[in-house]
């Protein structure tokens, strides 16, 4: 909270700028510009931890009220941070970064199924070494944060406590990097001897190598599975339904795919067969509520479904497109498209598969 506050307060006093444009006695956070800002701006300062009381307050009473009702709130967390942020300005010395404050590198992955130039994220990386040193501190204060907001925690980009992909920064796009070994099993028996009470589930999409099916097993995480990857014809893939091990976490579809209804209606009539021939179809219900239906007979402990495909909605609900900036994130529904037709429809496939426990 201090470092936030204090953070945002600088931000402003630079009219918005990015830390790295700050003068070097704020960009490198002199003892003594720092001391005089602080007594300078006391009134800002508290401010920003006023904003900060202010959304926790109204979190802390959403979540009160939704465990009530008996049921969990699932968190997010990416695990790089934004360059341009409180975390990387007060706790420089966890990142790769140079003495100026600029990156030495910043994170992505290579070229894949979503992108033939690679997913450039532009995130520092950490400096895994240095964190080890200090057992992990800055990462278990960071999940003792979200043991106090979340029930259970997505940790984004599982496959990077393996290993994960360096850019050289100021690159155009991802397509030259470097791969390099993540803290692995190390940092994995930490967080486990330090966090107690929060559930993690761990996002292993992706190229999922042997040692990435070590290390979850290992940590004994859940991992997650992608319905709309199951069906390229392998019968061993991952992701085809009859696949899933009961630790896992199954999606229809992922915030980063296009809706089940618009991938459906891209394949040719052959590839449509070939889902048909794998599902249990009723002819009588749409093609998202067959999926819906395939899913929840999963052996997946846990299964989500995105809103757009409860709704069975196509083109245009998209939520984000990777290597896009533009169009992302901005799909609201509507106050009339949740309904007791819905509900009613949802609870029945719920209880047909057991899911109502």
């Amino acid at each position: 909270l201090d470092d936030y506050s204090l953070y945002m307060s600088i931000k402003t006093g630079f009219k918005g700028k990015s830390w790295l444009n700050w003068s070097k006695q704020y960009r490198l956070k002199d003892k003594a510009f720092i001391k005089q800002f602080k007594f300078d701006n006391y009134h800002e300062i508290k401010f920003w931890k006023f904003v900060q009381y202010e959304f926790f307050k109204q979190w802390n009473s959403l979540k009160n009220y939704a465990n009530s009702k008996n049921i969990k709130i699932i968190g997010d967390c990416p695990i790089y941070v934004s360059l341009d942020s409180s975390d990387v300005w007060a706790n420089q010395e966890i990142f790769k970064l140079n003495k100026e404050g600029t990156p030495k590198c910043v994170a992505g992955v290579p070229p894949d199924y979503f992108s033939k130039d690679g997913q450039l994220w532009g995130n520092p990386l950490y400096d895994w070494n240095f964190l080890k040193q200090n057992n992990y501190k800055w990462w278990i204060d960071r999940l003792k944060h979200y043991e106090k907001m979340y029930d259970v925690l997505r940790i984004d980009h599982f496959i990077g406590f393996v290993s994960y992909y360096s850019i050289k920064y100021g690159s155009k796009n991802a397509r030259e990097g470097k791969m390099n070994k993540g803290p692995g099993i190390d940092l994995i028996n930490t967080i486990n001897k330090k966090i107690k009470h929060l559930d993690i589930v761990a996002e292993d999409l992706g190229v999922v190598t042997k040692p990435v099916r070590e290390l979850l097993k290992a940590s004994k995480y859940p991992g997650m599975r992608v319905m709309r990857f199951g069906y390229d014809g392998d019968l061993n893939n991952d992701n085809l339904v009859k696949n899933y091990p009961t630790n896992t976490v199954a999606y229809l579809t992922s915030h980063d795919t296009e809706t089940c209804l618009e991938w459906y209606k891209s394949l040719n009539a052959s590839q449509k067969k070939k889902v048909k021939d794998l599902i249990k179809l009723n002819k009588n219900e749409n093609i998202n509520w067959n999926l819906i239906n395939e899913l929840m007979s999963s052996n997946a402990y846990l299964t989500i479904i995105q809103a757009q495909d409860l709704l069975g909605l196509g083109n245009g609900s998209r939520m984000n497109t990777p290597g896009s900036d533009k169009g992302n994130w901005i799909w609201r529904a509507s106050k009339n498209d949740f309904n007791n037709k819905l509900a009613n429809k949802l609870a029945k496939y719920t209880k047909i598969n057991g899911r109502n426990s």
